[in-house]
């Protein structure tokens, strides 16, 4: 049984609580809550929307994502991205005007249709301080972005010493939001903070730097 084979391996390694945390992450119900309520910044096109707009089409792309579960249907088989942007840019007032959005299959208007319109008018309705808000991107200097360059290194490092992936404790994303002064990221917190993100703080903060050691990547102290 390869479950039972990873467990073994996890207990040899010491690692086993890595797999009770991150199943309990897994577990709790809020971790979908709050997926489905940041889904819609995931859509290519929601930085062209207002503000009105953007809740919208966060109110959609959540309830779709709930429909898409209880249906066990991949989400853009309910409604396609495509979809959602127009309705959050046309909000349709009633089922005529629904009609007329591209894209919206017949049989899903028949079924969702008054779920839809009525969605679209309580997220209308919203205050603006309601609003979600767009996040703001990291603009790194090109030095900033070298550094970011290094962490990885020793990501990889870190990695590469402990057999597991480097997608598994932190990507290019979280090391940049790290280097601009962001101390909460996933990397920072539980098993990957003790593996990885304490030296990548220390790397920050000048305790630790990478050399060259006999054709090999290695990290010191300062």
């Amino acid at each position: 049984d390869l479950y039972l084979k990873q467990r073994q391996i996890l207990t040899e390694l010491g690692r086993l609580e890595w797999l009770a945390s991150d199943f309990a992450v897994l577990a709790d119900p809020h971790t979908y809550e709050n997926e489905a309520s940041e889904i819609w910044s995931r859509i290519r096109g929601h930085q062209h929307l207002g503000g009105a707009q953007r809740a919208v089409l966060q109110a959609l792309a959540a309830w779709r994502e709930e429909q898409a579960r209880q249906v066990d249907r991949p989400r853009k088989w309910l409604l396609r991205d495509e979809v959602l942007l127009e309705l959050a840019r046309r909000q349709p007032r009633d089922h005529q005007a629904l009609s007329k959005i591209r894209g919206l299959e017949t049989g899903t208007q028949r079924r969702y249709g008054s779920e839809i319109l009525a969605l679209i008018r309580t997220a209308r309705e919203l205050p603006p301080e309601q609003w979600p808000r767009m996040e703001k991107r990291v603009r790194l200097s090109p030095e900033q972005e070298s550094i970011v360059d290094v962490m990885m290194g020793l990501v990889r490092l870190v990695a590469l010493n402990n057999r597991i992936s480097p997608a598994s404790l932190v990507n290019r994303k979280e090391l940049e939001r790290l280097v601009s002064g962001e101390p909460d990221t996933p990397v920072m917190q539980g098993w990957r903070a003790e593996l990885c993100g304490n030296k990548l703080r220390a790397f920050l903060d000048g305790r630790i730097q990478l050399q060259m050691e006999q054709g090999k990547l290695v990290e010191s102290s300062v």
